[in-house]
């Protein structure tokens, strides 16, 4: 009897952790959005090919009535499949012995993915199309990752490798 209370103690707790975490959202709107994803090299696209795809999937994208933005990225949010990886290690902060880098999940996007997924930059700015491969690169992180490398500072003009 008495470890049946427990479980059912811990099963109402964990239900209502799952409740408050569904009940705040995944932190992007899910109203009015349409997801897809390809992947061109399964038609065997050069890198070439592939850009000419995507560049022509958004110019068609934004004629289609109706759609008032319209936005490309590496990874579907929420997507549990190709997660983006990258191993940064941030400025001044003091990584544990043995530990060359942090390795945490990325996504590649480009300059209106924070407007079409309702996404609000609390500082600094989102991408733009100057942003491209000759300009200086530039980073958008998160909340999280800002007060965990750079406590009580400000993230905006911190750099990681």
């Amino acid at each position: 009897m008495a470890v049946s209370v427990v479980l059912l103690a811990l099963a109402l707790f964990m239900y209502r952790g799952f409740r408050m975490e569904l009940g705040a959202g995944p932190g992007f709107r899910i109203d009015h959005l349409l997801m897809m994803g390809f992947d061109p090299t399964l038609v065997r696209y050069t890198e070439e090919d592939t850009q000419r795809f995507f560049d022509q999937l958004l110019e068609r994208s934004r004629s289609v009535p109706g759609v008032k933005s319209v936005t490309i990225s590496s990874t579907v949010p929420m997507s549990q499949e190709d997660r983006g990886v990258a191993t940064i290690v941030p400025e001044g902060f003091q990584l544990p012995p043995g530990k060359e880098g942090v390795t945490l999940t990325s996504n590649k996007v480009d300059e209106s993915y924070f407007e079409t997924m309702g996404i609000s930059i609390v500082g600094g700015r989102a991408f733009h199309l100057e942003d491209n491969s000759t300009a200086p690169r530039i980073a958008v992180v998160n909340e999280q990752l800002g007060a965990h490398y750079w406590p009580g500072q400000n993230p905006i003009g911190k750099r990681f490798r």
